[in-house]
């Protein structure tokens, strides 16, 4: 991969007066000297040293960010019983596992969890194991546990449609780059057995996190927009319409939550209260699992929002698509109290805020996001495409890409801190940030 260096001049407090692109770009946290943790790559002053990956001084990563403390949790809802639907009248039959997942083996039904549903799956029963926080503000840090130029992180592509690891501490820091399901692939998440799953637009595909080889691949599941493994074991599929339909073991859909008179979704995510954020183009809506709207928002500066988080104080967080912001909505009023970034953020010119899609909570209350630039695979060149926030809207770190490498980032997750061989979910979380399973179903 090519050294590519690049002044930018007339940067504000908030970066350093030179920007090292080495390797597969250069990452930074604004007020670290030039020889700040740089690229995917430890780089010094004068950055990565070409194809030999001969790394530069590494310097030292930005001060430790801290998000405030939140609020109690709002209280447990109560889910209804699981809707039929989705599957139509004889169910819609999966593949079954082909051994090289966790699921089980080629032709092997796993053992029975619960009644079986007649259209369709095995109905898993719900996880009880309470809420978890092993990763946490006093195990993780970005100062001495888990520094910026040690930083691992799974980005996806979707202008060159790729799943990528990258690993900051390493004299080579692209792991490995693999063609993913598509454009209109999102999400990505640990699955436990070291291994990552991540949509398709007809399912979902599993990728070893060691090779980044594709091991699994169920495409049985026309217009899925998103796919998460919930902590039960199930794989929650987000597919148009709107309705979640929910995979058993084999893969076979077991039951489905629909809302009526809903269109285009993206990464609908479960939380601790038993009910579902679904993020549909200029709005954002709460629903049970009865199929029961419980609220709904609209943002007249949302445009395709991608993906919405329950926070500690009850808030919901919200990656506003278009509008390149993450919304903070009020849990009562559910109206937008708080922007943090947006087009008109400091160093917009630098930054190109465009839009924010998929997104983390830290466990230190950061806010990692994706800024996506464009379709295609010549935009690169084009903006600061992974940036970190403060709570309080601050850059406090940022990864720019590699446009020999990369094209246009859609998606990020830091997993520091976490450990391959559990199944991670955000639902057993007081704050939506990744919780190991344990063990892993």
């Amino acid at each position: 991969m090519k050294n590519n260096h690049r002044s930018i001049l007339s940067l504000s407090r908030l970066l350093p007066a030179l920007l090292v692109l080495a390797a597969c770009g250069s990452a930074k946290a604004p007020g670290a000297t030039n020889g700040g943790a740089a690229g995917s790559g430890v780089a010094g002053t004068s950055g990565a040293a070409g194809a030999s990956g001969a790394a530069g001084t590494s310097g030292a990563g930005g001060a430790d960010a801290t998000g405030a403390n939140g609020g109690a949790a709002g209280a447990s809802g109560t889910a209804g019983g699981a809707a039929a639907g989705g599957a139509g009248s004889t169910g819609a039959a999966g593949v079954l596992a082909d051994g090289s997942a966790p699921d089980g083996g080629a032709g092997t039904a796993p053992p029975s969890d619960g009644p079986l549903n007649p259209d369709a799956g095995t109905v898993l029963p719900r996880y009880d194991g309470g809420f978890v926080s092993v990763i946490n503000t006093t195990n993780w840090n970005e100062t001495t546990i888990h520094p910026f130029n040690k930083r691992r992180m799974l980005v996806r592509d979707q202008g060159d449609p790729h799943l990528a690891l990258l690993d900051f501490g390493s004299n080579t820091p692209l792991v490995w780059k693999t063609v993913a399901g598509g454009p209109y692939a999102r999400g990505m998440q640990l699955i436990g057995n070291n291994q990552v799953l991540a949509g398709r637009h007809d399912g979902y595909e599993v990728f070893d996190l060691t090779t980044g080889q594709i091991v699994k691949s169920v495409t049985d599941f026309a217009i899925t927009l998103s796919a998460y493994r919930m902590a039960n074991g199930e794989t929650m599929l987000a597919q148009s319409g709107t309705v979640l339909s929910f995979l058993d073991k084999t893969d076979r859909i077991s039951h489905a939550i629909s809302y009526p008179g809903f269109g285009y979704t993206r990464l609908a995510r479960p939380t601790r209260n038993n009910t579902f954020l679904v993020p549909q183009d200029t709005r954002l809506f709460e629903g049970d699992a009865n199929g029961k709207v419980l609220w709904t928002v609209y943002g007249s500066e949302w445009g395709e929002i991608w993906e919405s988080l329950l926070m500690s104080d009850g808030n919901v967080l919200v990656a506003t698509g278009m509008g390149a912001s993450l919304d903070v909505v009020d849990r009562d009023t559910h109206l937008v109290t708080k922007r943090v970034g947006t087009k008109a953020m400091p160093m917009a010119a630098t930054f190109k805020p465009n839009a924010f899609c998929e997104f983390q909570i830290l466990p230190n209350g950061n806010f990692i996001t994706s800024n996506w630039q464009g379709y295609g695979a010549t935009n690169g060149a084009s903006g600061i495409q992974v940036i970190e926030f403060l709570p309080t809207g601050e850059v406090a770190w940022f990864f720019q890409q590699d446009a020999s490498v990369f094209s246009s980032i859609q998606g990020v997750m830091v997993i520091d801190g976490m450990d391959p061989k559990f199944l991670h979910v955000q639902e057993i979380s007081a704050d939506s940030t990744w919780q190991p399973v344990i063990p892993t179903p």
